[in-house]
């Protein structure tokens, strides 16, 4: 609890399940304004009380925001059938993905420059989208994963949602079975 990475508040953490903002750390206990909805961006309107001794229980997992830094990893998956076209699928994906990201960009290369300032010893590698395709039972399986900025996560989703919805729609049109929506990832 205590030291650099120790808790502090106004930090965003996630303490046996729970995501919010740390408000206030006693002598016994720490309380935390849990936050959900979408991307977990929003209160709940509960406080969360957590006994101290959490700490030292092996299941409970406390997991801190990077210090300075504001993103997270969203992951979506698009479903094609097993006729559709892997390579033509690969490329207008990724150039959909690389349209949509292009904006946030620069903002994500700050968030990197973070990182690698509060934590020395590590290299951040890119925080850029990846997107990979593989073949599943039912059909062509695409997976995003993207870094975003925790303010601006329902608006990256959903531009990257309507760019990719229309590289499929372009012709010759992708056969589309399911897609998922974006989800934070770890």
């Amino acid at each position: 609890l205590i030291g650099k990475y120790g808790l502090r508040v106004g930090d965003r953490v996630t303490i046996s399940g729970v995501t919010g903002e740390v408000v206030e750390i006693g002598l016994v206990r720490i309380h935390v304004m849990e936050l959900a909805g979408p991307n977990d961006a929003q209160p709940s309107g509960r406080i969360v009380a957590f006994s101290n001794s959490i700490v030292f229980q092996p299941t409970a997992g406390i997991f801190k925001q990077i210090p300075g830094t504001n993103f997270v990893w969203h992951e979506l998956k698009l479903t094609l059938t097993s006729e559709t076209d892997y390579h033509a699928a690969k490329d207008r994906i990724t150039k959909a993905v690389d349209a949509a990201l292009a904006h946030y960009r620069d903002n994500i290369a700050t968030q990197r420059r973070l990182v690698e300032q509060n934590l020395t010893s590590v290299s951040a590698g890119e925080l850029q989208a990846k997107v990979r395709l593989h073949y599943t039972a039912t059909g062509i399986e695409a997976t995003v994963r993207y870094p975003v900025e925790l303010e601006k996560a329902a608006d990256v989703d959903d531009q990257l949602m309507r760019e990719l919805l229309a590289a499929v729609d372009q012709e010759p049109k992708l056969k589309l079975i399911s897609a998922e929506m974006p989800t934070a990832k770890v």
